[in-house]
């Protein structure tokens, strides 16, 4: 696992995977930001904080799909999201986040072939669009913890 802390915007957004992307900020309350990474075979986990509001603009990598969680309200694709709901972003589609506060999130990126493995299933994953996922606020719940404790586990 790899722990960074950052007092400069720039070089926390260098450090940023799973996208090509364009960040800009927009709001500093706090200046430090901050990047977990760890990965399990080809699973991979990130846990950002960002000391203030920011725009994030680009494509997802075209191997696999990434979920976004994020701790405070969000904008995701024109789309007020909540504490409660997933970004599910399929292999390299185009994204857009905005959020106006200091916030956490996480990315938890799985290989398609993880996701969907037989013919029909990849056709269908050929064709996802960008979607918000509103699941339950217990599975939302389950789904966080899960990738926090994966994180503290690699850690110790």
């Amino acid at each position: 696992m790899t722990l960074l802390t950052f007092k400069e915007y720039e070089a926390f957004t260098e450090s940023i995977g799973e996208a090509a992307l364009t960040m800009r900020l927009t709001a500093i309350e706090e200046k430090k930001w901050t990047m977990q990474y760890a990965a399990a075979g080809t699973l991979r986990l990130q846990k950002g904080f960002e000391g203030g509001g920011s725009i994030a603009e680009g494509a997802t990598m075209t191997d696999g799909w990434v979920f976004y969680h994020q701790t405070l309200p969000v904008q995701t694709n024109g789309q007020n999201a909540t504490s409660n709901d997933i970004f599910a972003a399929p292999p390299g589609t185009e994204f857009c986040l905005a959020c106006h506060r200091l916030h956490e999130w996480l990315t938890i990126f799985i290989p398609t072939p993880l996701l969907f493995s037989t013919e029909v299933d990849l056709e269908f994953a050929a064709s996802a669009k960008p979607l918000l996922l509103k699941p339950p606020p217990p599975c939302t719940e389950k789904f966080t913890g899960l990738a926090h404790r994966f994180l503290t586990i690699v850690e110790s």
